[in-house]
């Protein structure tokens, strides 16, 4: 008999395999450098916290950077609440 091996594909499996290469055909020539800064500084959090599934403190640390830090970042980005994890 042959066994049927069913695979899904998680979002931390996208997330490893996801590359920067060619951005610089994605950039907006439009932007300045901060709002392409700040463009990619949401996406990063935004990403890290679905990989965290809205933990904030696990993401902080994935990013590097302390939670407080993260909170500030996520109300100046206008990131999305919607993908922090709500607290208790």
């Amino acid at each position: 008999k042959a066994r049927l091996i069913q695979q899904v594909i998680q979002l931390d499996d996208l997330l490893d395999q996801a590359s920067l290469d060619g951005l610089a055909d994605r950039v907006d020539p439009g932007l300045t450098l901060r709002e392409a800064k700040a463009r990619f500084q949401r996406g990063c959090i935004s990403a890290m916290l679905l990989r965290h599934h809205g933990r904030v403190g696990e993401a902080a640390k994935a990013l590097g950077i302390q939670r407080t830090n993260l909170y500030r970042k996520v109300r100046q980005l206008n990131v999305s609440r919607s993908l922090l994890l709500p607290r208790k």
